[in-house]
């Protein structure tokens, strides 16, 4: 994976993550919401986890966002 899709991840899951957080919601109880495991889960706030849309929409739901809106953030490379 290279350095500019790694930090696209990073950023997304640290979207998530930060939603989640403001639901008072922890990351176990989200993982079994959406049917992940915990691993998953952590893989997915940290950046390891490239997401397909139908794991977007298994974790906008219970944060009560819209799919798109968890896709939407500032994201600039430095990588050239």
């Amino acid at each position: 994976m290279d350095l500019e899709k790694k930090a696209y991840l990073k950023k997304a899951g640290g979207k998530f993550k930060k939603i989640r957080i403001s639901k008072k919601l922890k990351h176990v109880d989200l993982a079994n919401i959406c049917n992940f495991d915990q691993q998953k889960m952590y893989h997915i706030e940290v950046g390891r986890n490239n997401l397909n849309l139908t794991s977007v929409r298994k974790i906008a739901e219970p944060l009560m966002w819209k799919s798109i809106k968890l896709l939407i953030f500032e994201f600039n490379s430095t990588v050239n």
